[in-house]
Order: C-alpha cells, then sequence, then structure tokens
C-alpha cells in the first residue's frame, strides 16, 4: 500500500519522574520515591506546546511493547514457547525476565515472567500494576448424549504485579454472545485500554468496532465514541494515534477516490477522543508527512525544513532548516527534537539499509549533536528508530517492528559534542527463527 507507513501506531501508558534504581526487580509494592527532578543541561529550553508528562514515550505514536513505571521499563519477548514480560531498571542497561524466582528456570507458563503461549499481548502499566489481554481459550462442553464440542470463551484482561506475580483475570473483553472473532491494535493510554474488535455480521460481511474500558474500574469492552460516529471499512482506520497531556488523539483515514485530488483522495483526519465522557471532536487534517502531532498544534518536517503545523489553516510555519535535502522523519519530544534519515523500500539493495543519522535539535532549534545506527539485514518496517523515552535517556530501535529497544542515549550528552550510543544487554532466550 502506498501509504502504509501512516497507519502504524504504537501504546504505553507511562508517568511521573524515576528514582534510581539497581538491576533487582521492583516488588509488589513500590515505596514511595523522593522527587527527584533531572537537571536539564542549559542549553535545552522545553517546549511549551509539547505535554512534559510522559504519557507517549514514543511520541509519533503509543508504542505498545513498551511501558514505563516510576522505577523502570518494561517491554515483551516473543520466544519459541511463548511470550515474557522483560524489565530493567531505568539506570541500568540489563533487561531481565520479570521473576525473582531463583529455582525458576525462566522458560516456560510456570515462570512468573510468562504471559501468553501464542501471541505477543500489548503491555500496559497503570497505578503500580501491569495489564496485558490475554487470547480466549477453548472450552469443552459435553452434550447429553456423550459428545462434545468447543466452544472459545471471550478473551480477558489481566492483571499483575510489578514483579510479575499475582497474576489475576480482572474482566471478559466482550460478552460471550457478541460473537467477536478477534481483536488487534490495542493501545493503552491515560489510564484506558481501546482497540479493534471484529466479528461476521448476520449476513456474513465483516463488521469493525473500536471499543474500550477504563483500568480503573475494568469491564466489558464498550464502543467508542468515534466508532458510533464514524465509518470503519477496515481494521486499520480509527487507530490511537498519540496522547497529549491527557487528550487521546485519534487518526481517521478518509478515502472518498477522488482520484484527480492529491494522494488520490485520501484525508488523514484527526480527532480528540474524550473517553470519560466518551465523545469525539474534529480537530484538523494532517499532512502526508512525518511529524509530531498534538491536540492544538503540530510539527513536521517537509524537504529538511521544520515547520508548524496549523490544523485551521493547513499550513506549515517554517521554524529552521536542517539543511538537509534528504528523506527524513521527525519525532518532537519535551526535551529535543529528532530528525532522522529515513528510506523507501525501493531504493534499497536487499532491503539493507547501510547506516541512519539521527540528529538532536533542541526547542531554540540549536544542534545538540547526532548518531548513528548500522544494520546488516533486512528489516521489517523502516524509518521508527525512536522506540522510547525516559526522563534521562532516549531508547533506539534499529526496526521500527521491534518489541524491545537495542540500544539508548543518554540526554546528559546533548551540547558535549559526543553522543555516545549504548547497548541494551537481554538474558539467554530461546528466540524464533
Amino acid at each position: 500500500m502506498k501509504y502504509k507507513w501512516l497507519f502504524f501506531v504504537l501504546l504505553a501508558v507511562v508517568f511521573l519522574s524515576s528514582c534510581g534504581g539497581t538491576s533487582s526487580l521492583p516488588s509488589s509494592s513500590v515505596e514511595n520515591c523522593n522527587e527527584l527532578e533531572t537537571e536539564r543541561s542549559a542549553s535545552l529550553t522545553a517546549s511549551p506546546l509539547i505535554s512534559d508528562k510522559r504519557v507517549s514515550v514514543y511520541r509519533n505514536g503509543l508504542n505498545r511493547y513498551f511501558a514505563l513505571s516510576e522505577s523502570g521499563i518494561y517491554c515483551v519477548a516473543h520466544e519459541k514457547n511463548g511470550t515474557y514480560a522483560l524489565y530493567c531498571d531505568k539506570q541500568s542497561d540489563q533487561f531481565v525476565k520479570l521473576c525473582n524466582r531463583v529455582d525458576c528456570p525462566h522458560m516456560d507458563e510456570t515462570c512468573d515472567a510468562f504471559l501468553d503461549d501464542e501471541s505477543t499481548p500489548t503491555l500496559g502499566y497503570y497505578k503500580e500494576k501491569l495489564y496485558y489481554i490475554k487470547k480466549g481459550q477453548l472450552r469443552t462442553i459435553k452434550t447429553g448424549d456423550g459428545r462434545e464440542s468447543y466452544e472459545r470463551i471471550p478473551a480477558e484482561l489481566w492483571q499483575m504485579d510489578q514483579d510479575g506475580r499475582n497474576k489475576l483475570a480482572v474482566t471478559f473483553c466482550w460478552e460471550k454472545d457478541d460473537k467477536i472473532t478477534g481483536y488487534g491494535g490495542l493501545t493503552f493510554t491515560d489510564g484506558y485500554i481501546e482497540g479493534m474488535f471484529k466479528k461476521v455480521g448476520e449476513n456474513g460481511t465483516v463488521e469493525y468496532s473500536r471499543r474500550y474500558t477504563s483500568l480503573d474500574h475494568p469491564g466489558i469492552f464498550t464502543e467508542t465514541a468515534g466508532s458510533k460516529q464514524l465509518s470503519f471499512q477496515d481494521g486499520s482506520n480509527g487507530l490511537v494515534f498519540g496522547s497529549d497531556g491527557g487528550k487521546i488523539i485519534i487518526q481517521y483515514v478518509d478515502q472518498n477516490n477522488d482520484q484527480e485530488s492529491d494522494n488520490d483522495g485520501v484525508h488523514l483526519k484527526l480527532y480528540i477522543w474524550d473517553p470519560v465522557e466518551n465523545s469525539i471532536r474534529y480537530i484538523g487534517d494532517r499532512p502526508f508527512v512525518s511529524g509530531y502531532f498534538a491536540a492544538e498544534t503540530a510539527f513536521i518536517v517537509e524537504e529538511g525544513v521544520v515547520k508548524q503545523w496549523d490544523y485551521q489553516t493547513g499550513t506549515g510555519t517554517p521554524l529552521f532548516d536542517t539543511g538537509i535535502r534528504t528523506k527524513v522523519s521527525l519525532s518532537a519530544l519535551p526535551d529535543c527534537l529528532a530528525v532522522c534519515d529515513i528510506y523507501e523500500y525501493q531504493d534499497l539493495t536487499d532491503g539493507v539499509i547501510p547506516k541512519v543519522t539521527i540528529r538532536f535539535y533542541d526547542w531554540n532549534y540549536a544542534p545538540l549533536g547526532e548518531c548513528e545506527l548500522s544494520f546488516d539485514k533486512e528489516m521489517i518496517r523502516y524509518g521508527d528508530y525512536i522506540f522510547g523515552e525516559t526522563e534521562d535517556r532516549i531508547l533506539l530501535v534499529k526496526d521500527g517492528s521491534a518489541t524491545r529497544p537495542d540500544y539508548y542515549i543518554e540526554k546528559s550528552d546533548f551540547g558535549t559534542g559526543t553522543i555516545t550510543l549504548h547497548e541494551y544487554h537481554y538474558p539467554e532466550m530461546d528466540l524464533p527463527e
């Protein structure tokens, strides 16, 4: 699909400032941390237009496989025999499986870190608990004549402590008679989980709806205001696109099939969804370029020029020229702007990128330095190299489809002339080929 990169959206709920930590696992009951404010470099001036609330650690969209707590970061790893939760203290570079039992081999469903035996689940953090969804299981039903039949019970929303213990199913995701056949695009943000659900209608056609529930009072997922008011013809539409200080942003793809218009009649429309009132309002169209799109304004990059986008007029005001005339993407974070090299698949040899450069700027648009990523194999998704953010670090990946970070840089390196790339380390895992 010509614009398939526009439909990717990533999920994580993240809060507050961090306390220093070691490589040990978090306890089930988190003690109150001293409120330590990270000293920012004198060269940094945070943008008043970008929320400093780490609701979305991945500012171009919510990263669904990453969650940030007060003390550390969580991600998932899909091994041959199932999916496991991993944990790393914010100041460490070593991930461990989320299980502190010394007698555990960490290789099967008896491990506290084990989440599921089939799919890679979306992971969320909220109020000292971790959340994920388990696929509905088959249940045997015996009839009066002794024969057996099977039915699939609805998927369940599960909760666990921060150390992987006390796993608990808190609600079914739908009623048994709803005839839901699948779900996807799940996103945790601002204390809610939302996603696309599908079922076969009475006339045999596939029907889609977006549904959600509150993590404060989880229950059967209910239809969102956007799903009720907007047309969803397939499962890629109406995805959570970002979160801006408590305002959840939805991207809707409107294709009117006007072949004479720009972009083959495709329009990318942005809405603000209020899950408390379950209401939605239109905020404006977004251009077909990379950028950060918030509730009131946006920042984009066109031909190397970073601009502030006005939803009302549909125009961009130039802020500064990076001087780069090759294709780049833009990420906007509270502490910096990041401009990354991007490539079209057809421009590559065997799908392998030799290297990309990520350039950082402060909010006065002064250069803060740059780093390079090198590649040695074909990737699934290009251009999404910023995986996540903490108060002190920016996390990077070599493949935009990754479920865990490869590297990080320290924000304290900004403006020093050298940005060092640090590697994350992982436990031994039996990964798929």
